[in-house]
């Protein structure tokens, strides 16, 4: 999904998060092979890691998702409007 070799170590291709006007940005690059409907793709964040609110990461942009498509890569980022210091986020995918 997020394009890497498992037998390779690339931290480059881990999923990054930043702040932006008071949001967490979390973005990743995905296979394009892995779109929608070969896989479901969901940003999963909480302040407590008990209690977990889901995005899910659809084809192309849309609402809090934005997609920059690419050739054998999109980038994708998540915008979560959060103002807890302390949120946790985590990409789940399944086929």
């Amino acid at each position: 999904m997020l394009g890497d070799d498992k037998n390779h170590n690339d931290l480059a291709k881990l999923p990054t998060s930043t702040t932006t006007g008071g949001n967490l940005v979390f973005s990743f690059k995905r296979n394009r092979a892995s779109l929608p409907p070969a896989t479901t793709q969901i940003v999963q964040y909480s302040n407590d890691m008990v209690h977990w609110n889901e995005i899910t990461v659809p084809s192309n942009s849309s609402g809090a998702v934005t997609v920059n498509p690419g050739s054998i890569f999109d980038h994708v980022a998540v915008t979560i409007s959060s103002s807890d210091p302390q949120t946790f986020v985590r990409l789940k995918v399944s086929e």
